[in-house]
């Protein structure tokens, strides 16, 4: 009988967290679906104001942080130019430092093999598998020019494009 009881409150303890979490669940949707319908309402109505309010009502507050930042001696610096001065000096002094390095560790690295074919322009049949991995749906480069229109011109485009590429 004690068991019986005992593994009934049990069971019921063990399902209050999950009814608890299942709770906020639903009052948090309630809040967001709420505060994005008065957001929605106050742009239809051109209220401005009352829009901004409520997106900074889901953002939360504004806090405008700063660094503290100090000189050699621990003291606060508070002064915007003493400030920029202080970076500029200790930016100089950091770049100007020379580096050290352990020349014994230097001779350790194995030298990698000069890879020469890099040096080389690349060849027709490069510039073709250029084009042909290039991603549907992208323009890539400045000049928008789709990958699927550049895809299409392959053969022609490409030895028109080995001439130029050659050149740099």
């Amino acid at each position: 009988m004690k068991s019986r009881i005992f593994r009934a409150s049990l069971a019921e303890y063990r399902a209050v967290p999950a009814l608890a979490q299942k709770t906020v669940r639903e009052s948090v949707k309630v809040f967001w679906d709420s505060l994005c319908s008065h957001i929605e309402i106050a742009r239809d109505s051109g209220n401005i104001k009352e829009m901004f309010t409520a997106i900074k009502t889901a953002t939360g507050p504004y806090t405008q942080t700063c660094s503290i930042l100090k000189d050699k001696n621990c003291s606060i610096i508070e002064d915007n130019l003493l400030k920029l001065k202080h970076l500029i000096d200790h930016y100089s002094e950091l770049y100007a430092a020379a580096g050290i390095a352990d020349h014994n560790y230097i001779t350790i690295i194995p030298d990698s093999p000069v890879l020469e074919h890099l040096d080389m322009p690349p060849d027709l049949s490069e510039i073709i598998t250029v084009i042909q991995n290039l991603r549907s749906g992208k323009a890539s480069g400045g000049d928008q020019i789709p990958a699927e229109l550049l895809k299409a011109g392959l053969g022609p485009l490409a030895k028109h494009l080995h001439c130029p590429v050659n050149k740099c």
